[in-house]
């Protein structure tokens, strides 16, 4: 178009292209979505030469008389019916049930019927974005009353509605007094947000409510079409729509439906008036059935327009939706990349630069991962990093067109890896794809530049794929004895017909399932480890092969801040070495499907190394592709059941992934889109189904990825889930603890998955909740985003109830409404971080512990917290854990211990109050035991209890499990991992590499300010202060191989012994992992010594 010349740079001679005329401003809000181009008239053409006769109605454009019949014709678009596009139901735009009842009456005033007598609803019309759809309206021969039957036929002879028309019509009611004098007004603040929530996608045409009361009878509404809608036909269809939703106050909104009601089946219309754009209407719902409804409409004069005898709703599932549509591309989308805005030039410090090394072959990739993921972890862990954003420059790591070459796999892959970075801390990255050395940015997180143009990532829905697939020769498929790897073999045996199939696997035939798998389907199975090259030039030697299917992977999940280079490693070697071999080694013409995720792209937090295999992947498909190979990366998204990644998930992430809006696919729907990707010609797709209504109530925290689904709308604060300092500012002060308290209580149970704040207790600990780390970032970018500031990594682990996190919240919006200056610098951090990095790691602990003397003490037992429960379960004995105050003394240091246990037995964590500021410090050793001992023996409630201590908590455990055998109540057992005697000759090592350890994880625990080193040098002291005597409770030590320090150990000097311990267990890990990436194996070892402790009856053992 000439615009789009003009905005390239071309001239453009503007008054000889507009002609003759006047200017007129359009207006510019972003939010307005309205055409100005000319709207295209319905063309009838010439219809009598056609031997047909003109409908003369905006629905029907001809009719045409059989012998004894008549049938009417048209075609629906969104083109041509502008309005339709306001009626969306589950994210799909289809006719509206009334627009089936305004063909029944067109086509009853052609044959004389004034009555619809009766109309079914079977299949909704889905109208397409683009094109039309072409309907029938067959109207039979009269019987000998009269009456005709009637069919809506649509694309494909698909049956829509049926029903019968018949002669006559009534008068119709007429009101006196309107509203009805002893009817209520019902509030309808929100209504439409309401309705957008469960599945109506009502645009400006058809939110026609404009007011409505309440009474015993029924409800009564006040609906009207907007000004500029045109008035046709009989009862314009999205007048009647927005009648029925009168239906939904009936009950005061309260019914939960299977989805969106629908009309189902109307009985008795007639239609008094035509041409209303304004009713008045009474809705009555049946005595013992509250689906069904009668209606009545009269126009502001109180005369009759139409009368509706019975109407039965019924809900409509995404499932149903999904079937009326034709081909199946429905939940098979591609990457578009579209225009974005001009960008701008990158400027400091707004925006600090990393450019991505370049990589290609295995080596190289995981090198710039494991490179960009230490940045990415420092920058989380600066606070003076917080309100800058960090901007990852790559070149030739993403394709924006399907010939594109991708030239940078490892960029390719640290794209997965930042996308999964920018879930978890949303405005802190961008992502920039570079063809020169011109370098913009803009409002998106992610953009390519191609010749200085902006070009913006948008998922979008690939057309209906009807080819058939073809697979040609023996199929070769890795992981392909178990999840779905197996699945997929079995398919192309019963499906495709393949007869010659070689199923991979590490274990081969002594993977489970294998031997039955080979038998049933006649394949030949094959141990191999596919990230060994050798190992899979052994496997192609002498093997024709036509195809291959990469399904083989694993997953290791933890977020960012705490992602090791072991769990990278471990992830990317079986996505990026296996498949770099196969397509090196195998044949040009060897068609390659590769079994991505859709982690790679979006929604991925806590998942950086899954993200970064996986965008591997697809940048692999795409090279291999321009380069001449048959090859497809499918970005699955999840599978139900046991099947993929689903398997591996909780059931809390399974619900945390549906209120994101994916929904799990069914084997068979996911099977047939693996037809249908194969079929297409594309070397990337997304094969995903999603809850299109889910995407939008996710509002303005949608992905920017998926805003071409679902227009993204913000909520209002109205809604609760939304406060401004300006909004703070106007609600009295006395209300505006409970308004911030109410807020993050709504916040938390979305998080959660619960449908009312109600049930949050504002004082309960949020690991007590059922909060994880993941839980936790989401609940932070959530707040966040609802008050407009940045908040801190820790919160929800320095401030652990929602009451705490209220205080905090209400204190930074006080703080910027009246422009609090900024901290200073936090000068004890910065004296510390010097002391350590010159290697005078004593010196500092002996400085912090003079800050901790400054701090408020507490000396009163009753003053310690109560403990946090992690986990709960029937086995006994009770673990309660005491952390290391190196660590800031969070409970969430044993979290993922307390994971492998939930539902097993209960884990509490002792608190060690004094790391956040308005904390206080136990005044002594004695008050901390003591204060340790009540709560063992309050919570243990007089059952078996099982202390636990880590690093230096162990000697604070140990000295606890004293003082309770001194009572009289000693522990069941005591548990030290990694614990230091006080006296060790091996501590004064181990503080420095402990102390340079806790500064690398700093991303992890969260800034160490100077409230939290102050409190870890006063614990530090009292450490000093705790006197390690022999005890006579069962102690079980367990210790780590490995030293900390990167470079390792010169000698064992270094290893931790405890001279009480009964039992002495080494494990593969370090001093950080044993409670981190290899706490299951922790966890392992302390119930498989309960079990030999106390017996089965009292334990259970973990293999």
């Amino acid at each position: 178009s000439l615009g789009e010349a003009w905005a390239g740079g071309l001239p453009v001679d503007w008054a000889a292209a507009s002609g003759p005329g006047r200017r007129v401003e359009l207006p510019t809000y972003a939010f307005q979505r309205e055409r100005y181009w000319l709207e295209p008239a319905a063309e009838a053409g010439d219809m009598s030469a056609a031997g047909l006769t003109a409908a003369d109605h905006p629905l029907l454009g001809a009719v045409i008389a059989l012998p004894g019949s008549v049938v009417l014709t048209g075609r629906l678009s969104v083109r041509t019916q502008p309005w339709l596009a306001d009626h969306a139901l589950l994210g799909q735009v289809i006719l509206p049930g009334t627009g089936f009842v305004e063909l029944a009456i067109r086509a009853g005033d052609e044959v004389g019927c004034g009555v619809v007598e009766e109309l079914a609803l079977h299949a909704p019309l889905v109208i397409p974005e683009d094109g039309g759809v072409a309907v029938q309206v067959i109207v039979e021969a009269a019987d000998e009353a009269g009456r005709r039957s009637l069919s809506v036929r649509g694309p494909g002879d698909t049956l829509h509605a049926s029903g019968v028309l018949a002669p006559g019509g009534g008068t119709g009611a007429r009101w006196a007094a309107w509203p009805p004098p002893d009817a209520e007004p019902i509030d309808l603040t929100g209504f439409y947000d309401d309705l957008a929530d469960r599945g109506y996608g009502y645009g400006p045409t058809f939110q026609g409510v404009q007011a409505a009361w309440r009474n015993p009878e029924g409800v009564f509404a006040e609906v009207a079409l907007p000004e500029d809608t045109p008035v046709a036909g009989g009862l314009h269809p999205a007048l009647l729509d927005a009648v029925l939703h009168g239906a939904a106050l009936l009950d005061g909104g309260e019914r939960q439906e299977e989805g969106p009601l629908i009309p189902f089946v109307w009985s008795g219309v007639t239609l008094h008036a035509a041409g209303a754009s304004s009713v008045r209407a009474r809705i009555v719902a049946a005595p013992d059935a509250p689906d069904v409804l009668s209606i009545d409409l009269v126009d502001t004069a109180g005369e009759p327009v139409a009368t509706i005898d019975s109407l039965t709703m019924r809900a409509v599932s995404p499932q149903q939706l999904g079937a009326a549509q034709t081909g199946g591309g429905s939940s098979l989308y591609r990457i578009d990349w579209v225009k974005g805005g001009a960008g701008t030039a990158l400027d400091e410090p707004e925006a600090v630069v990393l450019r991505c090394p370049a990589g290609d072959g295995p080596e190289g990739v995981r090198a710039a991962v494991q490179e960009v993921l230490t940045v990415l972890q420092e920058w989380v862990s600066e606070e003076r990093s917080a309100e800058s954003r960090l901007v990852v420059v790559t070149q030739g790591a993403v394709a924006v067109s399907a010939t594109e070459v991708v030239t940078d796999l490892a960029g390719a892959a640290v794209w997965g890896l930042v996308r999964s970075a920018q879930a978890e801390y949303p405005g802190r990255f961008v992502l920039v794809d570079t063809d020169g050395p011109v370098l913009l940015a803009g409002d998106e997180p992610q953009i390519a530049v191609r010749d200085g143009q902006v070009l913006i990532p948008r998922l979008a829905r690939t057309e209906n794929i009807d080819t058939a697939p073809v697979l040609e020769g023996p199929v070769l498929i890795t992981g392909g004895t178990g999840g779905l790897g197996a699945l997929v073999a079995r398919h192309l045996v019963t499906t495709h017909n393949v007869r010659e199939l070689v199923l991979v696997s590490r274990r081969g035939l002594d993977a489970p399932g294998a031997v039955e798998l080979r038998d049933e389907l006649g394949a030949e199975v094959v141990a191999c480890d596919v990230t060994d090259r050798q190992a899979v030039a052994d496997l192609l030697a002498g093997r024709t092969v036509g195809a291959v299917v990469h399904a083989a992977g694993i997953g290791s999940n933890a977020v960012l801040a705490e992602l090791t280079a072991e769990q990278v490693e471990g992830v990317l070697r079986p996505k990026v070495d296996a498949a770099w071999h196969l397509h090196d080694l195998l044949p040009k013409e060897t068609a390659l499907v590769l079994f991505s995720s859709i982690a790679s792209l979006v929604d991925n937090p806590g998942q950086a190394n899954y993200a970064a295999g996986n965008a591997f992947l697809d940048g692999l498909a795409q090279q291999a592709r321009t380069q001449g190979r048959p090859v497809v990366s499918l970005a699955w998204g999840l599978w139900g059941g046991e099947h993929g990644l689903g398997g591996q998930l909780g059931e809390s992430e399974v619900q945390r992934i549906r209120r994101w809006g994916m929904v799990p696919f069914e084997v068979e729907e996911a099977l047939t889109l693996f037809d249908h990707a194969l079929a297409a010609d594309a070397p990337a797709l997304v094969p995903v189904r999603y809850d299109l209504t889910a995407l939008r109530a996710r509002g303005d925290t949608l992905p920017h990825l998926l805003r071409g689904l679902v227009p993204a709308a913000r909520r209002s604060a109205a809604g609760g889930q939304q406060l401004s300092a300006e909004a703070l500012a106007r609600i009295p002060e006395a209300e505006r603890d409970a308004a911030v308290l109410d807020l993050v209580r709504a916040h938390v149970a979305t998080v959660l998955g619960h449908r009312s704040a109600d049930v949050i207790d504002a004082d309960r600990n949020f690991l007590e909740l059922g909060f994880d780390s993941l839980g936790a970032v989401e609940l932070r970018n959530r707040l966040g985003a609802a008050i407009g500031i940045r908040l801190p990594t820790m919160l929800i682990f320095d401030h652990p109830t929602a009451r705490q996190v209220a205080g905090q919240l209400h204190a930074r919006l006080a703080a910027q409404a009246t422009d609090a200056p900024a901290d200073s610098p936090d000068t004890v951090s910065a004296l510390f971080r010097a002391a350590v990095r010159a290697g005078k790691g004593a010196e500092g602990l002996a400085f912090l512990r003079a800050a901790g003397a400054l701090r408020p003490t507490f000396d009163a037992t009753g003053d310690l917290p109560p403990a946090v429960r992690l986990a709960e379960g029937p086995a006994r004995p009770r673990l309660f854990c005491v952390g290391s105050h190196i660590a800031a003394g969070s409970s969430h240091q044993f979290s993922r211990m307390a994971a492998g246990l939930r539902g097993a037995r209960d884990v509490y964590a002792l608190p060690m109050p004094g790391f956040a500021t308005e904390e206080k410090l136990p005044a002594t050793t004695d008050v901390l035991l003591e204060s340790y001992a009540d709560a063992v023996v309050e919570y243990s409630q007089g059952e078996p209890a099982v202390l636990v201590g880590y690093s230096a908590g162990g000697v604070f455990a140990h000295a606890t499990a004293r003082l309770l055998e001194e009572r009289g109540v000693a522990p069941a057992g005591l548990v030290l991992l990694d614990t230091y005697s006080p006296d060790s000759s091996a501590m004064g090592e181990l503080w420095t590499s402990l102390l340079a350890g806790l500064l690398d994880r700093e991303a992890m625990f969260g800034p160490f300010n100077s409230a939290r080193l102050a409190g870890m040098g006063w614990y530090s002291g009292l450490l000093e202060t705790c006197e390690v005597r022999e005890i006579g409770v069962p102690t079980l030590f367990v210790r780590p191989e490995a030293w900390v320090a990167p470079d390792g150990a010169e000698d064992d000097s270094w290893r931790a012994n405890w001279d009480g311990a009964h039992t002495t267990v080494e494990l593969p890990c370090d001093h950080f992992s044993i409670i981190e990436d290899q706490a299951h194996e922790t966890v392992t070892v302390i119930e498989n010594w309960l079990t030999t402790l106390l017996g089965e009856a009292n334990a259970r053992r973990i293999r």
